[in-house]
This record gives structure tokens, C-alpha cells and sequence, in this order.
């Protein structure tokens, strides 16, 4: 029954963890590619439009980064607002999986205390003689189910629980590397600002000289 009920709590948090996490899924190569196409073809306004309706993590992060014109951000502020927002989108991927590595762990630990407990009263059935031999076999046989009934549910709570944290380790990647997309864009902004002349660059008043006035 403890084993059924740890299974059973597993399944519940796999299935809501499961569908918080299904938007990680989505292509990371072709979100990255859109942000990159839109970033050098319209700047922070083509991006905001060509990935705002996504809803991967990764998204929420670049967007929060791209939230004033390129004009009126600095480098310093798009990476703390992103870097934030990173913390929050790592708060909301890996809620509750400490929780489900903890009942698989449980699980593994309820299976071999059942064992040894039948084990133990099978030996001390054996212990007794002749007639309680039959007794002991079934004690045995029980408490190695109970094993393995330990091994399936908290084995398979604890490798839902591998593969989720791999999803939301990918994810905070993905969101590393737009967030490295928009400081890129905000530097390559920055340096053609520097390069480009202003409207009177390159023109010297020259005052003329007191012989030429005299003239």
C-alpha cells in the first residue's frame, strides 16, 4: 500500500511536470535562427514581433531583454533584466522535481526495508522447524516482491526525474544563448554608433588671414 500510494504521488507530479515542460520541446535551433534573421534585419522591434508569441523559456528571456529600443539600452541593463528573468523561468522548470527524485529515493528505501523485515521473519520461521518451512517460503516470496515493487517505482520515478531536469537544463541553455544573441546585437549597435561621422565631421572653418581681409 505505501508502495502504491509513492507511485501514485510520482505519477501525479510526472504528469504536471510533463505538461508545464512541453513547450521546452519546441525547436531551439529555429528559435535561435529566427531571433538571429530578425535581430539584422529590423533590430529589437523585428525580434520582439518574430518571437513574442513563443512560449519557450528561452523566449521570455531575450524578450525581457528587448523590452525598450536598442537606443535606450545598454548592455549593463539588457543583461541584468535577462539574467533576472533567467532565474525566474529556472524557479518555474525545476519546481517540484527535487520532490519526485525524493519519493523515488523513498520508494528504493520502503522496497529493501520490506525485504529485509520478510527476510528477517522468514529466517526466524525457518528457525522454528519442520513445520513452519512453508510459512517462511511464503514470508520470503512476499518480501522479495515488495523488492521489487521498490525497485520499478522509485527506478522509474527517479529516471522521470533525470529526464525532466535534462529538460530544464536545456532550456536554461537555450536561454544562455539568445541572451548572448542580444548582448551581440546590442555591442554591433553600439560600435556602428561610434564609427558613424556626424553631419559636420570632416569640415574645418578656416578664418581668413589678415592679408586676404586687406584684399
Amino acid at each position: 500500500a505505501g508502495l502504491g500510494g509513492l507511485g501514485a504521488a510520482a505519477l501525479v507530479v510526472v504528469g504536471g511536470r510533463a505538461a508545464g515542460l512541453r513547450h521546452v520541446a519546441a525547436d531551439a535551433g529555429l528559435l535561435h535562427a529566427t531571433l538571429t534573421q530578425a535581430l539584422r534585419s529590423g533590430g529589437f522591434a523585428a525580434a520582439r514581433e518574430a518571437i513574442g508569441h513563443v512560449r519557450h523559456p528561452a523566449a521570455r528571456v531575450a524578450l525581457r531583454g528587448m523590452l525598450a529600443p536598442e537606443s535606450e539600452t545598454t548592455r549593463e541593463e539588457a543583461a541584468a533584466c535577462m539574467r533576472a528573468q533567467a532565474m525566474i523561468e529556472h524557479r518555474a522548470l525545476v519546481v517540484r522535481l527535487g520532490f519526485l527524485s525524493l519519493l523515488g529515493k523513498v520508494a528504493l528505501l520502503v522496497g529493501a526495508f520490506a525485504a529485509l523485515r520478510g527476510i528477517g521473519f522468514a529466517s526466524s520461521l525457518g528457525a522454528a522447524g519442520a513445520p513452519a518451512v512453508a510459512s517462511a517460503w511464503e514470508a520470503l516470496s512476499r518480501a522479495l516482491d515488495a523488492a521489487a515493487a521498490g525497485v520499478r517505482v522509485g527506478g522509474v520515478t527517479l529516471l522521470c526525474a533525470s529526464g525532466l531536469s535534462s529538460w530544464a537544463r536545456a532550456a536554461q541553455g537555450d536561454a544562455d544563448v539568445l541572451s548572448l544573441e542580444v548582448l551581440a546585437h546590442l555591442d554591433a549597435a553600439w560600435r556602428r554608433a561610434v564609427a558613424r561621422p556626424s553631419p559636420r565631421a570632416g569640415l574645418r572653418v578656416v578664418s581668413p588671414s589678415p592679408r586676404a581681409r586687406e584684399t
